[in-house]
């Protein structure tokens, strides 16, 4: 493999002059915009937006560059820190692709998460909310079913389970007559009598013939 750098430079732009990628398939709920307002207001601007020089489009960072286009009503000379690649068109489709959909498929260490977490506070709701997300706590099922819809579990289990034995394929087709059901190899269970409301594909019905 070829290791290659393709970062071409670095600049502080106006972020009405940065061009939305018309391929970039993300989308930024509340919820998440909510935490991006918050981490920029307490720690400030830390990553850079990626632009494609070949086509002048954003690869990386169109909620940051949303961000600072809201927050121009406040700070009219508000820049972005732009870091540039030079890549072709196709090339800047494989970097839209693969991006966050790479970075997602991180592993979590929970013990260092929790260890990281322990050391960590935020006066911002969103980000709470979202730190106690990723680390699994403050997950109330009772909260988290509230607009659920009701479920009531139809109890279909047998009364008695047996397993019956045969010497030879005689007594495995009288059995079959004598039951009215037609068995096969495949067949797992019957019902007695034979239930013919269940679909035959669930564990208690014969095969379908």
């Amino acid at each position: 493999m070829e290791w290659r750098s393709r970062i071409v430079g670095h600049e502080a732009v106006d972020p009405e002059t940065l061009t939305g990628n018309p391929l970039n398939h993300r989308k930024h709920p509340q919820a998440q915009r909510d935490v991006v307002r918050d981490s920029i207001a307490e720690i400030g601007f830390v990553k850079s937006v990626l632009v494609n020089k070949t086509t002048g489009y954003i690869v990386d960072g169109h909620e940051r560059v949303w961000q600072a286009l809201d927050a121009k009503e406040t700070q009219p000379g508000i820049l972005v820190d732009v870091e540039y690649v030079e890549l072709s068109e196709e090339e800047e489709r494989k970097a839209l692709a693969i991006l966050d959909a790479s970075t997602g498929m991180a592993e979590i260490d929970e013990d260092k998460l929790a260890e990281l977490l322990a050391e960590v506070s935020t006066s911002s709701d969103a980000i709470n909310t979202m730190l106690k997300s990723v680390s699994g706590l403050g997950n109330d099922i009772e909260e988290l079913w509230q607009g659920m819809p009701e479920f009531e579990n139809e109890d279909l289990e047998a009364w008695k389970v047996l397993k019956v034995h045969f010497k030879n394929e005689d007594d495995y087709i009288e059995f079959s007559k004598l039951i009215g059901q037609t068995l096969s190899a495949g067949t797992r269970a019957v019902w007695i009598p034979k239930a013919e409301t269940l679909d035959c594909k669930d564990a208690y019905c014969e095969d379908e013939q």
